[in-house]
């Protein structure tokens, strides 16, 4: 059996905001929105990531040697747990879009603070599957 490799790219979100934006939190459940923070959430869970990653990477693509890359919007809640995903850019085939789905749902973060507290925000993930070798990268 041929080795392969996972990459999970890590990019957080950063929009512009104006001025005049309101001061109430946005209503994060309609989709992903900015919410101001002073620290990006971090990966704690690399070793139950990775093995998901390896359980979940599509056998017919692995073994006919088929990348994908997955970016996905995930919500990151205020305990760190991923409230909700979306994919944002296909992988290219919809078994890899799947997989980075159940990847995602195992993921565990610190999560981002804002005045020295947890809040929720959505973030960017990309999910790599890349036959011939398995890492985790952070971008």
């Amino acid at each position: 059996m041929r080795p392969f490799r996972v990459a999970i790219l890590f990019t957080p979100l950063i929009l512009l905001t104006t001025a005049n934006a309101p001061a109430q939190e946005p209503d994060l459940s309609e989709g992903p929105v900015y919410v101001a923070r002073d620290t990006e959430p971090q990966l704690k869970n690399e070793t139950v990531v990775r093995q998901a990653l390896m359980r979940s990477y599509p056998d017919a693509l692995r073994l006919t040697g088929q990348d994908g890359t997955v970016i996905m919007w995930l919500l990151v809640e205020e305990d760190g747990t991923v409230g909700a995903h979306q994919v944002l850019v296909s992988g290219g085939n919809e078994a890899f879009d799947e997989a980075a789905q159940q990847v995602a749902e195992v993921m565990e973060f610190e999560p981002a603070t804002r005045d020295g507290e947890p809040v929720a925000v959505w973030i960017q993930q990309a999910v790599k599957f890349k036959a011939g070798d398995l890492k985790i990268r952070e971008q």
